[in-house]
């Protein structure tokens, strides 16, 4: 898809702040056991103490108009307690699930264009999927799945004439070879792992068909098609967000990004000035 730099910030402020909206907080329902009155309110005056330091800091912060590592050092302290205090509500109280939003996207290429720019970007995504629960407290917990990766262009401009591949501007390079795909065996490249690229059958063989298709043959051609699937996985990355109890900050409880888990890798990047111009126009 074709996007331009305000339909780009358009979508993702759609994505974002309308299908992945939390939910509205969790009321605990009456019949609930409730903490003994004394421990409930300890509680409570712990959280709007760590509450009020914080903003306290940020408010302090924003004063002295200090930014970098400055602001980061003046944050540090109270955002400490408020994580250890919010985990420590979590763990008193309970938590539980009641909202969960999954999917999965086989093929996604977004194309980066501007006016004025020879250049032109092809961001190629195959096997994206995500994952994010809701939790009653407020914690969100998301998990991201990314197989492949690739990023070209078919009009490179002058500046790249003097790379290896003029056409690549972001290309994975493992140690090892790669798996065969999962679904029909086939070995493959994810240079041309295209939508139609595999063809397969998503049910089971029971009796004389298949419970997909029913076709009578047990080697019959598959009914679906999707790119071909490996076992490698370009990124994983796991984040636990804590409830948003201060407006303008965001605390996580655990942050995890994985390159190539278990595989020996090196990232092709290659990007020439007019290129860079091309991002900063679109951005």
């Amino acid at each position: 898809f074709n996007l331009d730099s305000y339909q780009f910030k358009t979508t993702i402020d759609l994505i974002r702040n309308v299908l992945l909206k939390p939910p509205k907080p969790h009321r605990r329902s009456q019949n609930m056991t409730q903490l003994d009155e004394g421990t409930e309110s300890r509680a409570n005056r712990i959280s709007s103490l760590a509450v009020f330091e914080m903003e306290s800091a940020l408010w302090a912060a924003r004063a002295r108009r200090a930014s970098g590592k400055k602001k980061r050092a003046a944050l540090r302290s109270p955002a400490m307690k408020l994580i250890e205090d919010l985990e420590r509500r979590i763990e008193l109280y309970g938590d539980q699930m009641i909202r969960r939003i999954t999917y999965k996207l086989s093929k996604l290429v977004w194309c980066v264009q501007s006016q004025g720019q020879i250049d032109d970007v092809r961001i190629a995504f195959t096997g994206f999927q995500g994952e994010h629960s809701y939790m009653a407290s407020g914690l969100l917990k998301s998990e991201f799945g990314l197989e492949d990766l690739r990023v070209s262009s078919s009009t490179p401009g002058f500046g790249s004439m003097g790379f290896a591949d003029p056409t690549s501007v972001l290309k994975p390079v493992l140690g090892s070879k790669r798996s065969p795909c999962q679904r029909c065996g086939s070995a493959f490249s994810h240079s041309n792992n295209g939508l139609d690229a595999c063809r397969f059958h998503w049910g089971r063989f029971r009796g004389d068909k298949w419970t997909c298709c029913e076709a009578a043959a047990s080697n019959a051609p598959g009914c679906k098609t999707a790119p071909h699937t490996g076992k490698e996985r370009t990124a994983v990355v796991r984040v636990e967000a804590l409830p948003p109890v201060v407006e303008g900050i965001s605390l996580y409880s655990h942050l995890e990004v994985n390159i190539f888990p278990s595989v020996p890798h090196t990232l092709s990047v290659q990007i020439s000035k007019s290129m860079s111009r091309l991002f900063m126009d679109y951005f």
